[in-house]
């Protein structure tokens, strides 16, 4: 029999004084000792892979994973993890790695030609066989438009933000950010300068940020169907829309 001696009270203890609960809890591996340079190659993928198997989805076959990209294929896969343990799929869905948002440490381990960027590539999050992919999580709304999330900080937005600042005080509203139902009213007082102004955004997020990639946006709504990748598409000028200013940026919508 398995003893415990507790040395601060000279006492002893055997296992089925213990909560073994508590014990397995506690040993259950959350994350790696991984770097951001570690997923920016695949000379390591296989062995990622497999650490996030063993810990992760121990009943899930690595053979089971793709080359390339495919909505309804990755979807599936995605579909297959999370009822293997859906608790373990969100914490990859979110893994804190530096330099990387949600989802992209899961298309990592879903994509046997799947790079990371962290970072080191503007407007590029991950690099495959079949292209180069920004991954934005989303809030998706009923009618088919994407939400909070941030454009790339390439480019400056300030002149387009005094400008919405500008309505904001000519309503009587004080504060650095303007929510969606001030920017609904400024809508409806100011109707054709609103429309110059959003006109500008479309432009300019356009021209700096939609036009030069495709973008795979993830679902990061807190239901069942968090993770699932929603769209995959270059957005155009006229699917982009102003949302809010927030923490000191214009955050878009855009139609999917």
């Amino acid at each position: 029999m398995y003893i415990v001696k507790l040395h601060t009270h000279g006492a002893t203890m055997t296992i089925n004084d213990l909560n073994l609960d508590f014990i397995l809890q506690s040993e259950r591996i959350t994350y790696f000792n991984l770097k951001t340079c570690d997923f920016q190659s695949l000379e390591y993928k296989k062995e990622i892979q497999y650490l996030i198997s063993k810990h992760f989805f121990s009943h899930f076959d690595l053979n089971n994973m793709i080359e390339t990209i495919d909505i309804s294929k990755i979807n599936h896969i995605i579909k297959q993890l999370k009822l293997t343990d859906m608790n373990k799929f969100c914490m990859l869905f979110k893994y804190p790695l530096a330099g990387c948002g949600p989802g992209e440490v899961l298309l990592y381990y879903i994509l046997n030609s799947a790079k990371i960027c962290g970072g080191s590539s503007a407007g590029v999050d991950i690099i495959t066989s079949c292209g180069e992919y920004e991954v934005k999580a989303v809030i998706v709304s009923p009618n088919r438009y994407v939400r909070d999330f941030k454009l790339g900080g390439t480019f400056s937005l300030s002149d387009i933000m005094a400008d919405i600042y500008c309505l904001k005080e000519e309503l009587g509203f004080k504060g650095s950010e303007v929510n969606k139902s001030e920017i609904d009213l400024i809508k409806k007082t100011f109707p054709n300068k609103w429309k110059s102004i959003e006109n500008g955004y479309k432009d300019l997020s356009y021209e700096n940020y939609f036009k030069n990639h495709d973008i795979i946006f993830m679902t990061n709504n807190k239901t069942s169907k968090m993770g699932d990748i929603v769209s995959i598409k270059r957005v155009s000028r006229d699917d982009v829309f102003i949302d809010r200013v927030t923490s000191g940026t214009i955050k878009p919508i855009v139609l999917i």
